[in-house]
C-alpha cells in the first residue's frame, strides 16, 4: 500500500509536466499570433480558442481532484491498516 501511496504521488508529478509543457506551447502560440498579426487577429484567435482552452481547464482540475481523492482515500486506508495492527500488537 505504501508503495501504490508513492507511485499515486509520483503519478500527480509526472502528469502535470505534460499539461504545464502543453500550456507554454500555447502560450507561444497565442504570442505568436500576436506578434506576426496575420491571419486572424489576436482577439478573434482567443475568441476561437476559449471552448479549448476551458476544456483543458476543466480537464487539468478533474485529473487534480481524482487524484487527490484517491491519495486521501489510500491514506485513510492506510490509517485503518495500522490501527488493526496496533490494536493486534497490545
Amino acid at each position: 500500500m505504501e508503495r501504490r501511496r508513492y507511485l499515486s504521488g509520483r503519478f500527480l508529478v509526472w502528469s502535470l509536466g505534460p499539461v504545464v509543457l502543453a500550456a507554454a506551447g500555447l502560450v507561444v502560440l497565442v504570442v505568436g499570433f500576436g506578434i506576426r498579426n496575420r491571419g486572424l487577429p489576436l482577439r478573434e484567435t482567443l475568441i476561437n480558442m476559449i471552448p479549448f482552452l476551458v476544456l483543458m481547464v476543466v480537464w487539468m482540475v478533474s485529473a487534480l481532484v481524482i487524484r487527490l481523492r484517491q491519495l486521501r482515500e489510500l491514506r485513510r486506508e492506510m490509517d485503518e491498516l495500522n490501527e488493526i495492527v496496533r490494536a493486534n500488537a497490545t
